[in-house]
């Protein structure tokens, strides 16, 4: 599916995002894993997920207003390599965690933290 937004602002000018190309995978079928989910604050989270090697990976967890509480960068050297995030910083909540690689490619799954 292909998607764009439209912002209008109070004087009715209307400006448009680039459009963006969003696929739909259920988790099996997208290869991203949240070890363990749910998870305890201060527990460390594994996320595993897979993408070409040797591909920078942006990892971006928001909480359920949209606001970035980690962001991290990473070099990906294989496709079953996961990194290691702290969720320290992170309050009991349902929290949702994108992934973003160098080739464009989007994953994103939901987080429970106790």
């Amino acid at each position: 599916s292909y998607y764009r937004l439209a912002q209008t602002d109070f004087s009715g000018e209307m400006t448009f995002s680039d459009v963006i190309r969003i696929e739909f995978y259920p988790d099996r079928e997208s290869g991203l894993k949240l070890i363990p989910n749910p998870i305890t604050k201060g527990q460390d989270l594994q996320v595993k997920f897979k993408v070409s090697t040797d591909q920078q990976v942006r990892i971006r967890i928001f909480d359920i207003s949209g606001n970035i509480q980690i962001d991290k960068v990473y070099m990906q050297k294989s496709e079953d390599q996961g990194q290691i995030i702290s969720s320290s910083k992170l309050q009991s909540g349902v929290y949702l965690v994108h992934i973003i690689g160098q080739d464009g490619s989007h994953r994103i799954a939901k987080l429970l933290v106790r």
